[in-house]
């Protein structure tokens, strides 16, 4: 019997499916972090977004993809989308909860299953930006406020539903509000009624605006800035009548994520779980290894690969979350294998990660 053994950074799960966990470094600006400006040099110049080639703003706003239990009306299979111009979703649309297609803070692209789906309008006074004033500034946004969508009734209270744009408490951006939750309840205050978030007002705060990261602009005497692919996109908290602008942005998209997981896959001939030198314990190419994102108890499968020569795999570009690797054994050459012992020293860069006990039974709906 051949004994196979997957190594994963420090992450823990199981030899065929395995748990990951995706955190990136707290300074890097990802879905649902404030850019925060400590004085005035550090403002970001962010651009409305017009429609080419006049000075018509596009309509943006935020709604749903019915995609959930109940049709015809908004419930927790629903993802989220701020949706730019009007018709389906399109290449300019931003998912504000994982999804199916892609993970909160991604935008749509080529390819994707959601691009020309339509979407789903919220009912008013819904949907409207609102925080929870638990900052240092009370009765006054401040960055230390939770940001929220509010997407059902009662107006002034969190209720279950209700999406986080920002972290609260342990919960991270792109989460709905769920009945055990600690916020479940909690007041709020309004920040934009909506349900155009384009739309300028100096009693608003939350106007979507764009980072120009590559500085393309129409070629005409306007010059106005074109949003594409590399920008990155904001709700600005900004009193816009009371400049210098420091009051932070919530970044709404990443257009590149920094998130990796990956490794190895070997034979592990003595079958003592632990990794000797590569000549006697090669790794295994060829292997189809499959990954799932994971969200409130659904999985979705976003990605496969197989291992090069040498046994090794990576996963690039990914948010930060929970994710699920599935080792296709199909696609291992022979037959006869079966999971090595299972972390069988303190040192993850050399023994199998992988629990062979641990069964997700989310991958039964992915």
């Amino acid at each position: 019997m051949r004994k196979m053994a997957l190594r994963i950074y420090a992450l823990v799960g199981a030899i065929l499916f395995l748990f990951l966990l995706v955190t990136l470094s707290s300074g890097q600006l990802e879905f649902g972090s404030i850019s925060y400006p400590t004085k005035a040099g550090e403002v970001l110049i962010v651009e409305d977004f017009s429609s080419a080639p006049g000075l018509v703003q596009r309509p943006v706003t935020i709604m749903y993809l019915d995609l959930g239990i109940a049709p015809g009306f908004y419930d927790k299979k629903d993802p989220l989308f701020l949706h730019l111009g009007p018709g389906p979703v399109s290449l300019a649309d931003i998912r504000l909860t994982p999804s199916p297609f892609g993970p909160g803070g991604s935008r749509v692209g080529p390819g994707d299953g959601d691009l020309g789906l339509e979407l789903s309008s919220f009912n008013p006074p819904y949907p409207r930006l609102v925080y929870a004033d638990i900052g240092e500034k009370m009765g006054q946004y401040d960055p230390m406020d939770s940001v929220y969508v509010k997407t059902v009734p009662p107006i002034s209270q969190l209720a279950v539903g209700d999406v986080r744009l920002t972290w609260a408490g342990s919960h991270p951006p792109g989460t709905r509000v769920k009945s055990s939750d600690p916020d479940r309840g909690s007041e709020v205050l309004l920040l934009h009624p909506g349900p155009d978030f384009a739309f300028w007002s100096p009693l608003a705060r939350g106007q979507v605006r764009f980072y120009n990261a590559n500085g393309n602009v129409l070629g005409d005497p306007i010059s106005l800035p074109i949003y594409d692919a590399s920008d990155r996109v904001y709700f600005d908290m900004s009193v816009p009548s009371d400049p210098p602008r420091l009051f932070g942005y919530v970044i709404i998209n990443e257009p590149k994520f920094s998130g990796a997981i990956g490794d190895f896959v070997w034979w592990d001939r003595n079958e003592d779980g632990i990794q000797d030198v590569i000549e006697l314990e090669p790794g295994i190419p060829e292997v189809m290894v499959k990954l799932y994102y994971e969200y409130e108890g659904d999985c979705w499968e976003i990605g496969s690969t197989r291992t090069n020569r040498s046994g090794y795999y990576s996963f690039e570009g990914l948010p930060s979350g929970k994710y699920i690797a599935e080792v296709d054994t199909k696609t291992l050459p022979g037959e006869g294998w079966k999971p090595t012992k299972y972390r069988a020293e303190d040192d993850r860069s050399r023994d199998s990660n992988g629990d062979p006990a641990f069964q997700p039974g989310c991958l039964e709906d992915a």
